[in-house]
C-alpha cells in the first residue's frame, strides 16, 4: 500500500510520492499515519464540494473564497443546501487579483469586517502564485 504526504507538506493532493509535477516529495510520507492516505484521497476538483483542492480561505461559515483549478481567478462562494443532495457551494462572484477579492467581498456580504480583510490581505495577488496549486495541473 502507498501512502502518501498531505498537500499541505508536499504541495500536492496526488495520492503517490511522486506529485502530479514528477517532483519527488519533498518531505517522507508517514507511515505510522491511516489520515494522509484519506486524506489524499478525498481531496476533489469539483468547485462546488466541501473537499475542493484549492480553498484558499473560509471568512464565515457559509462563505469561502477558492483558487478556480487554471489558477486564473478567486471565486467567492456561498454554501447552499441543496435538499436530497446535501449542501453544495455556489459561486457569488469572480475575481482576478486579490484587491479586486476584497471589494467584491466588500459588496457582497453584509458581515465583512476586519478579520475577513486579515484573512484576504494574507492571500497572494494573483490567483496563480497560491500554494495550492504548486501540483495541481492534470
Amino acid at each position: 500500500m502507498n501512502i502518501s504526504a498531505p498537500k499541505s507538506l508536499v504541495g500536492c493532493s496526488h495520492p503517490s510520492t511522486l506529485g502530479a509535477c514528477g517532483k519527488e516529495a519533498s518531505q517522507p510520507p508517514n507511515p505510522a499515519s491511516k489520515y494522509v492516505g484519506q486524506l489524499a484521497q478525498a481531496l476533489s476538483y469539483r468547485e462546488r464540494y466541501d473537499s475542493y483542492f484549492a480553498v484558499v480561505a473560509s471568512l464565515t461559515t457559509t462563505h469561502r473564497v477558492i483558487v478556480d483549478a487554471d489558477g486564473l481567478q478567486f471565486i467567492l462562494q456561498k454554501r447552499h443546501a441543496e435538499g436530497a443532495h446535501g449542501a453544495v457551494w455556489r459561486s457569488m462572484g469572480y475575481a482576478a487579483s486579490a484587491t479586486g477579492l476584497a471589494s467584491l467581498c466588500a459588496r457582497s456580504l453584509p458581515q465583512f469586517g476586519a478579520n475577513q480583510r486579515r484573512t484576504l490581505a494574507a492571500l497572494p495577488e494573483r490567483p496563480r502564485d497560491c500554494p495550492h496549486l504548486a501540483c495541481a495541473s492534470k
